[in-house]
């Protein structure tokens, strides 16, 4: 169940995307991401007999994406209080 809203949360953010003004490349990054999330998602949903070197990957990957959204959210609160 916890999948399913969060796969409904993903498909309102979709929706948003398409009316957003954003470029190109960065509106088919986050749709792209996006996709793969909600895949891994119901994958992980089935739950599969995933191998270490799988689990190591993901958790290596979320990892990655939350590492660099929170030094960008960082920068973008600096710059909002003009330091």
């Amino acid at each position: 169940m916890y999948v399913a809203v969060i796969l409904a949360l993903i498909a309102v953010f979709h929706l948003g995307l398409r009316k957003c003004a954003m470029s190109n490349t960065t509106d088919r990054i986050l749709s792209d991401f996006g996709k793969s999330a909600m895949a891994l998602a119901l994958r992980l949903e089935n739950e599969p007999d995933f191998g270490l070197i799988e689990q190591v990957f993901i958790e290596n990957h979320i990892h990655i994406i939350q590492s660099a959204y929170s030094t960008w959210k960082r920068r973008q609160l600096s710059k909002a209080r003009g330091e």
